[in-house]
């Protein structure tokens, strides 16, 4: 077992969690943006430093074929089981329509490189070639920092784990990305008349009681 690659895990993880519930509980908004691209910088950085080449960060070119086959297997079911039971509500409002098309993706993105590009590659390089042990690690990190909404901590453990998984054999981030984020919009149309739905933190409880649409 190698110590300093987890310690950089764990290290972003709590980081991540310092910045949800300290930037909540002190009502800070826009610095809490700009640590979480700080913290997004970081793990680019931790990845030049290790020498994470485009085919290890998942971003080869030869590579998505069979990472979109495994995503499509695993998420496909699951993705449109969503679709259906997000059908049967009421439409969201054009905006978040829009968004979930242009922006969500891009955030999608950002999170799946820093739950596999960065997390998965330095837990492999600390806990050695042991996809299941990985996988059950990122995946528990990843739905620790959704808590306590327990749709998302659900969401996030069960596709932490798979979306590892898969990672950890075909290399590549792009397939994952766009089910996360189709995922996420779906999850959203769904929890809309919940006005707390998408939260996470001291947030989730806070507003607990107003009702929805969720902002």
């Amino acid at each position: 077992m190698r110590w300093k690659p987890l310690v950089e895990v764990l290290g972003f993880y709590g980081l991540v969690l310092a910045a949800i519930w300290g930037g909540q509980s002190l009502n800070l908004h826009g610095q809490v943006w700009i640590g979480a691209v700080l913290l997004l910088g970081a793990t680019v950085v931790s990845s030049r430093k290790h020498g994470d080449g485009r085919e290890r960060l998942g971003l080869g070119r030869n590579t998505w074929r069979p990472a979109t086959r495994l995503t499509l297997l695993y998420a496909g079911p699951v993705l449109l089981l969503l679709g259906i039971a997000a059908l049967s509500r009421p439409a969201p409002p054009w905006p978040k329509i829009l968004f979930g098309l242009a922006g969500y993706p891009l955030w999608a993105f950002a999170q799946e490189y820093a739950l596999l590009s960065f997390a998965a590659n330095r837990l492999e390089e600390g806990l050695g070639q042991k996809p299941v042990l990985v996988a059950t690690v990122n995946s528990v990190l990843f739905a620790a920092v959704h808590a306590p909404n327990p749709v998302l901590v659900g969401a996030c453990l069960l596709s932490g784990w798979a979306f590892t998984k898969i990672f950890l054999r075909t290399r590549n981030i792009l397939p994952l990305a766009l089910a996360h984020a189709l995922g996420g919009f779906l999850l959203s149309w769904i929890l809309l008349h919940q006005y707390n739905g998408m939260m996470v933190g001291p947030a989730y409880w806070k507003w607990a009681g107003v009702p929805g649409p969720h902002p």
